[in-house]
Parts: C-alpha cells; sequence; structure tokens
C-alpha cells in the first residue's frame, strides 16, 4: 500500500492540471483540447477577391487588314525629269534623267556647246543656250529634244533664260546695248515671248546684271547687280 501511495498522488496531480487546462478552455474537457490546438494550428485561407466586370465599354480592337497605308503626297518635283549639263560625249550638251538619276536621255547633239537649261512651268519646253550659230544665243525645244527654235539673234551674247510662272516669257542677260570694254559693266536684263517675240529690256547697263528669277505672281524679277565695289540683289 506504501508503494502505490506515490503513484496516486502523481495521478492526482495530472489529473487537476488537465481539469485546470479544461477550465481554461470554456469547460471543454481534456478529450476535446487536442482538435482546438489543430484548429488554432491550421491557417486560415484568405478568400480570394471577387472582380467585378466593368461597366464601361471597351474600344473594339481593329481587324488586321491587309490594304497598304495610303501613299504620301507625292512632292512638285516627283515625277519629273532633271536637267543637267554634262561634257560626258566630248561638248557641253543638255541631258534629262529621273529624280533618282535612271534613264540619263541626251537631248541635244551638236558640235557647240549648249548649257543652262531652264524647263517650262509646264514641263513641255526646255529653254537654253547655245554657240552654235556663232555667239550664244537662247533657244527652246521640247521636252525630248525635238523642235529646236532660235529665240534671240544678236552680236552680243544672250544668257541665263528664266522661264516666267504661266510660262509665257522669258527672262534672260544680254550685253546687246553695251560696247564698253569693262565687262563687270555690260550686261542687261530683257523680257520675252515665250516664242522670242515683243523684247523688252527692264534693266540698263549700268551694273553687271545677273541671274533673273519671276517672283510667284509673275510681277516681279529678282536678280543680282554687282558693281565694282559690291553684289546686291534687287527687283523690278
Amino acid at each position: 500500500m506504501k508503494t502505490r501511495a506515490p503513484f496516486l498522488a502523481l495521478a492526482a496531480a495530472i489529473a487537476i492540471t488537465l481539469m485546470g487546462l479544461a477550465a481554461a478552455c470554456g469547460g471543454q474537457s481534456a478529450a476535446d483540447a487536442t482538435p482546438i490546438a489543430l484548429e488554432r494550428a491550421t491557417p486560415t485561407a484568405t478568400p480570394a477577391p471577387t472582380t467585378v466586370p466593368s461597366t464601361a465599354t471597351s474600344a473594339p480592337t481593329a481587324a488586321p487588314t491587309s490594304t497598304p497605308a495610303p501613299a504620301a503626297e507625292p512632292s512638285a518635283s516627283q515625277g519629273e525629269r532633271v536637267l543637267f549639263v554634262s561634257k560626258r560625249d566630248g561638248n557641253w550638251e543638255i541631258y534629262s534623267m529621273n529624280a533618282d538619276g535612271s534613264s540619263i536621255i541626251r537631248l541635244t547633239n551638236h558640235d557647240a556647246d549648249d548649257s543652262h537649261p531652264d524647263s517650262s512651268p509646264d514641263g513641255q519646253r526646255i529653254a537654253f543656250i547655245s554657240n552654235r550659230d556663232g555667239d550664244f544665243e537662247i533657244y527652246a525645244m521640247n521636252a525630248d529634244g525635238s523642235d529646236v527654235t532660235r529665240l534671240t539673234n544678236n552680236a552680243a551674247a544672250d544668257i541665263q533664260p528664266a522661264w516666267s510662272p504661266d510660262g509665257r516669257r522669258i527672262a534672260f542677260v544680254s550685253k546687246r546695248y553695251d560696247d564698253r570694254s569693262d565687262s563687270l559693266l555690260a550686261t542687261e536684263i530683257y523680257v520675252m515671248n515665250a516664242d522670242g517675240s515683243d523684247m523688252i529690256r527692264i534693266a540698263n547697263a549700268d551694273a553687271w546684271q545677273s541671274a533673273p528669277a519671276w517672283s510667284p505672281d509673275g510681277q516681279r524679277i529678282l536678280s543680282h547687280r554687282a558693281t565694282k565695289t559690291a553684289i546686291r540683289t534687287y527687283t523690278r
């Protein structure tokens, strides 16, 4: 009996402890303590947020198409021929080519020198200068080099033709009415019809007049005027 007393005391202490735990858990028995501990150890899954469909109407997605984008608006020079002068065939001749340098065509074919080409606004005629008749005169030809017509006929040199915006007149430089030996004071500016008629002098030979250029409305002409001391630009 004495040997069993310590075990009884230990058993009583354990029972008292379990009863205290049960009381602390809200009156649950010792047998209920284990599941409670497991429930606290298991994390509670957080519910995923619910996505509320938007009421805004989204823009429709453009369907793919094989139609190419519109081509850029062509520039004023696109599709036109470029005029230039070259000595590639032995002397100065006039040529034309595409804007990309292809399809070079020789427009003049003469033993004399042909240069200073200027195309009419509609691209149908080309004014140029040539010394094929002795001195430099102004000529015109079709865009393909045919139908060459002499427009001026004077013992002095006529150079630098420039078409008016409407294609009806040509301005040019000449020294026909100045016999001074000083070449710096020897040129004047003239205007004539596209066929060479109705020639008018618009700048006197008191200085070197050159490079006539028409205003867009065809009412005025810009030119360079050089003296022994200065070069200036004027309009008439």
